[in-house]
């Protein structure tokens, strides 16, 4: 793809894409000829703040991407809609629909030494041009002492079809900022591939011992045992600090827990969890460590302050923090500890907060990569990689993603929050679109018997992410549960994130009156989503209301094929291709899940439709010299095909069993783990 910038406009394979560019940009076109780096000349010496004008994109007609969210650094909040809408500061990637059914995508990046934001250009919105949004760009150090500089601060790509130009984006990304480490070349961490509780939902800082024991067993009461345990905040050793909130005291447990080595035995004696994780703070605890755990050579006393905006959460403006200087050190010792007591992974939160906690550090980017450096080599070293991060979306988080393959992909679940449901959602899988190419996506906790359980489950299992729930004890779901999770406490698995469909992303989906449409892709197949975006209120009936065609997903457009289509709420076998339009119509919390499987020679597989994730069940799948096929699947329960032709012998473990077809439906009840062989 060529790039070039001439008379004040920036040019993509000779196609105008910005004008009124200033000087202030010049590009950088790739190897590979797929987009261009932007390099940004900031005003010089303009201070640990600058702006650098970008211009306006041409003949758009669709806006879509993720920002921070006004009142924290911590969090993403998507946006879509047309040129006009609102869109709040710090955009972190940028899809612009075109006139010509174009796509051009754009990503800002961190440079050595700050953040790099996009921001709309400031006007009212009767005066903005409905084809021609505008926009600058930010660049941030996080330190009076440290000016922005001139750098390589974003990357272009323009094309017809959007998820292509947003893998190429990411391949050269991660070829420009080889810390940037692509998912697909990370391992996906042991505990994300069974079924977790998290104790905070549950108990939140009023956790103990006896609680926890409590809740795992109430679950063993109704058929359901976790492998994976995560122990959220209230379990540390923490005090008061002198300007308020708490600082970590001690690496072992508090009065609750005891010994946590001796407590983390209990756990794994008596119940079926084999993986136990535990949460802390970056910095130990919301407010760092306390002088006499670690040396005073070892910690600074850091106020909370941001050069950018006022976007600090009240709780934590103006407090002082105690923090590691050397997070090497600091997560050594406190990793090294925790490994003693039988721990196997960490959940580490807040770690956005250091985007105003970088002042004399040499500024945000060079303390992010100290943290995320050190964090990667001793989760690592002590866990295996079992590593959840969280409160982390500063850019700088997932370009520092060397051994990391796991993110909290929005801010937390909150059971009584009507309105916060369906934007958990939306806030996830936008999140996924750009970012799900660096890491796998945590999408939260939730619980079971609430009356969004179903809705958050069916979510979670076609996410790609982890499986945890935090129930309280007693109050479970079983029926819900039980279609998370296979009988040895696996959890179906997905070959990437979930993404949003293109035609969502560039929506106000909080408007309510289209549902989330979700794709995610499998070995054998493709499973693409629609969950509701209505909150539900007293006298109303809206629906989420769409027309699915196989059109609408970039992969499956131009294959010519036939799909077999298993409808999760429509509980039936179809069959589609493009140009079939199939209706959605969805109350509030409804959802249907539609499993695709291209038809060849006749058959389809769809999975196990007891399982929310029915894809997930198929570990491998071969075609026989004599028309015969032989499967390998994972989990028991009631597996369905498509087939054209009646079986003459179905095969389990080698060992005859019946099957039921009729309509085309083939239909198998199969024992956990088992060898499948049909014959035609």
């Amino acid at each position: 793809m060529s790039a070039k910038i001439v008379d004040d406009i920036l040019f993509l394979n000779d196609k105008p894409i910005i004008k009124s560019i200033n000087g202030g940009f010049s590009v950088a076109p790739v190897e590979t000829q797929a987009g261009a780096f932007l390099k940004i000349n900031f005003p010089e010496n303009d201070g640990p703040i600058t702006l650098q004008n970008l211009g306006v994109f041409v003949a758009a007609k669709g806006l879509g991407g993720c920002h921070l969210r006004p009142d924290t650094p911590y969090w993403f909040s998507p946006f879509g809609g047309d040129p006009t809408i609102d869109i709040k500061n710090q955009i972190t990637w940028l899809a612009v629909a075109h006139e010509d059914n174009s796509y051009t995508f754009i990503v800002a990046i961190p440079s050595d030494n700050a953040c790099i934001y996009m921001n709309p250009k400031p006007m009212p919105r009767e005066k903005r041009n409905p084809t021609e949004p505008a926009f600058n760009f930010f660049g941030e150090t996080g330190d009076a002492y440290t000016l922005v500089e001139p750098c390589v601060g974003a990357f272009i790509i323009n094309g017809n079809n959007l998820p292509e130009i947003i893998n190429q984006a990411a391949e050269e990304v991660n070829r420009f900022k080889p810390t940037a480490v692509l998912r697909k070349d990370k391992e996906y961490p042991e505990f994300a591939k069974k079924l977790g509780w998290c104790t905070w939902n549950a108990f939140y800082q009023e956790v103990s011992a006896e609680k926890v024991l409590k809740g795992l067993q109430t679950l063993k009461d109704v058929g359901i045992e976790p492998r994976t345990l995560i122990l959220d905040d209230g379990w540390q050793d923490v005090a008061p600090f002198k300007t308020g909130g708490n600082v970590l005291v001690g690496w072992d447990g508090n009065a609750k827990f005891g010994s946590m080595k001796e407590f983390v035995a209990k756990v794994k004696e008596l119940t079926s969890i084999d993986t136990f994780m535990v949460w802390h703070a970056v910095c130990g605890y919301w407010q760092g460590v306390a002088k006499d755990l670690f040396p005073n050579s070892e910690l600074a006393d850091k106020t909370v302050l941001r050069y950018c905006d006022n976007s600090i959460c009240d709780w934590q403006k103006g407090l002082l923090s105690s923090i590691p200087v050397d997070f090497a050190k600091f997560y050594d010792a406190y990793h090294s500890h925790l490994a003693e007591c039988g721990i196997d992974g960490v959940k580490i939160d807040n770690q956005a907060s250091l985007t105003f906690l970088s002042s004399g550090f040499g500024g945000r980017v060079k303390r992010f990569n100290q943290m995320r450096e050190a964090m990667n080599q001793t989760t690592k070293k002590y866990f295996n990689n079992n590593l959840i991060t969280c409160m982390a979306h500063a850019p700088e988080v997932f370009y520092n993603s060397m051994e990391n393959n796991i993110t909290r992909s929005s801010d937390d679940y909150f059971p009584n929050e009507p309105a916060s449901h369906a934007l958990h959602l939306y806030t996830n899988a936008m999140t996924a679109t750009w970012f799900g190419n660096f890491l796998w996506m945590d999408w939260d906790m939730f619980l079971s018997d609430h009356a969004t359980g179903k809705y958050h489950a069916a979510a979670r299992a076609i996410s790609g992410g982890p499986m945890y729930f935090a129930d309280e004890p007693g109050k479970h779901d079983a029926s819900v549960l039980k279609r998370t999770v296979f009988a040895d406490g696996t959890t179906p698995r997905a070959a990437a994130p979930a993404r949003a469909m293109t035609c969502s992303v560039f929506m106000d989906l909080m408007e309510g009156s289209a549902p989330l449409r979700l794709v995610t892709p499998f070995n054998y197949g493709t499973m693409c989503s629609f969950f509701s975006m209505v909150s539900p209120k007293e006298g109303c009936t809206q629906t989420s209301d769409c027309s699915f065609d196989i059109a609408d997903v970039e992969e499956l457009a131009d294959t010519g094929k036939t799909y077999a289509c298993w409808g999760d709420a429509r509980q039936e076998l179809t069959t589609i291709k493009r140009g079939d339009l199939m209706d959605m119509s969805l109350p509030p919390y409804e959802f249907e899940l539609l499993t695709l499987s291209p038809i060849e020679n006749g058959f389809a597989p769809i999975g196990l439709v007891n399982m929310f994730n029915t894809l997930g069940a198929i570990e491998k799948l071969e075609w026989q010299a004599n028309g015969s096929i032989t499967m390998k699947l994972h989990g028991n329960g009631c597996f369905v095909a498509y087939s054209d032709t009646k079986p003459s012998a179905v095969l389990v473990n080698g060992a005859a069993s019946d099957f039921a077809w009729t309509e085309d439906k083939l239909s198998i009840e199969l024992p956990a783990n088992c060898e499948l062989t049909i014959n035609f």
